[in-house]
């Protein structure tokens, strides 16, 4: 349950959680917003906001919904991002990604396992809509992880090309600035990617 204090933090947008859902949904599904990134403070709901709303209203119109929450492994964010596929795609996940994630964690194995990931993304995109949710991406600017960086700005930038279902993306995280910065600086990994917004000021527009 939401505390008074994290509810002070959220600016009100908490209480609006089934309108901001479905003020995404529309956004995602009918506008065709393909990419879209959103900040609100530390301990606000997002986790909760993303799980208990936004995912089961994108999965009423068939979409399959990877939440990749960095902040549970800020060190791997590789194998964290397999694991959430993993999670998502289910029994239709190819034998090889399976195998990999049985392996020690680690660069190298991590790596292997996200492109395992992206490919399964893929396949899987062409029978049915994708949305992948990635939680506090500020953490991707250390640059031990820039091959897995790379490659994920790579897949998501060619997702503009693709139809029917080119794979949407949702970046949400905790800071503010930094996340900005992950925009709006030429030498950060997803300069340009897209612009960030609150999630009060989004609220706000419900």
């Amino acid at each position: 349950m939401q505390n008074k204090a994290s509810r002070q933090v959220d600016g009100g947008w908490f209480n609006k959680r089934v309108e901001l859902a479905e003020s995404l949904v529309r956004a995602y599904t009918s506008i065709g917003i393909d990419k879209m990134a959103l900040s609100s403070g530390v301990g606000s709901g997002k986790s909760e906001f993303c799980r208990d709303f936004l995912i089961p209203a994108m999965e009423m119109k068939a979409y399959k919904i990877p939440f990749v929450d960095f902040e549970i492994e800020p060190n791997d964010p590789a194998m964290v991002f397999a694991q959430a596929t993993l999670r998502a795609t289910g029994p239709s996940t190819v034998s090889a990604l399976r195998s990999l994630l049985c392996m020690k964690s680690g660069p190298p194995n991590s790596v292997s396992a996200a492109k395992e990931a992206i490919n399964e993304l893929l396949v899987l995109s062409k029978s049915q809509p994708l949305m992948v949710i990635l939680k506090e991406p500020q953490l991707l600017t250390q640059t031990q992880h820039s091959t897995f960086t790379a490659m994920l700005r790579s897949f998501l930038h060619n997702q503009a090309m693709r139809s029917p279902h080119p794979i949407q993306a949702l970046f949400i995280g905790s800071d503010g600035l930094m996340m900005e910065q992950l925009f709006n600086r030429y030498e950060e990994p997803f300069y340009r990617f897209t612009h960030v917004e609150s999630l009060e000021s989004r609220a706000k527009c419900c």
